[in-house]
């Protein structure tokens, strides 16, 4: 049997879990896929965070960037929190927060929105899935506001993470979530925050 990579994982699970279960019924019709890394306009997004646009029916469009956790690397062994890459040490790169906080600080392109679902056990549903208003959430901890409580290695040591428990993030950073139902509607005039 061949192992799935973690691209390949992740983009199975935005396609058979995510979508049908979460962005089509927030968002009807409303989502621009971008999954060909190849393109250009993927490759100048993941700069900003961005690994799905949102149409927003009166033109605009907005960013959001998304991360998937099984149940067994995140909530069987009591972590609900978010992370976001730190280092990459096999290839000397400074991965997400870099690029986050150099966006915020310079104008760069930033995902509005980050998408984080910590699926259940089977794999064919999410267990918890929040999705925060990201640029929100990084002036917060750019600012000293919200800070990670504790810097993780990956279990195959390709990369660190900073993680934040969900629980400390504060209510004015979270658009939607699963068991809370935080915003109930789904119109996209719901979704560009303050």
């Amino acid at each position: 049997m061949i192992r799935e990579d973690d691209v390949g994982w992740a983009i199975r699970i935005q396609n058979e879990v995510a979508m049908p279960q979460i962005y089509e019924k927030l968002w009807p019709n409303l989502v621009i896929h971008l999954d060909d890394e190849s393109s250009e306009l993927k490759r100048t997004l993941d700069i900003a965070g961005a690994d799905k646009l949102i149409k927003d029916p009166n033109g605009g469009v907005f960013f959001l960037g998304q991360r998937f956790r099984t149940y067994e690397s995140s909530l069987a062994k009591g972590y609900d929190d978010f992370t976001l890459r730190n280092y990459r040490p096999r290839t000397n790169y400074k991965a997400e927060c870099f690029k986050v906080i150099d966006a915020l600080k310079t104008g760069k392109l930033l995902a509005a929105y980050y998408a984080y679902g910590h699926l259940h056990s089977n794999q064919k549903q999410f267990k918890k899935f929040r999705i925060i208003y990201f640029r929100k959430f990084v002036e917060k901890w750019d600012a000293g506001v919200l800070n990670p409580y504790q810097k993780k290695d990956n279990h195959d040591g390709s990369s660190d993470f900073y993680a934040w428990r969900f629980k400390d993030i504060p209510l004015d950073c979270i658009y939607w979530s699963l068991k809370k139902q935080y915003k109930k509607s789904s119109k996209l005039t719901d979704f560009g925050g303050s």
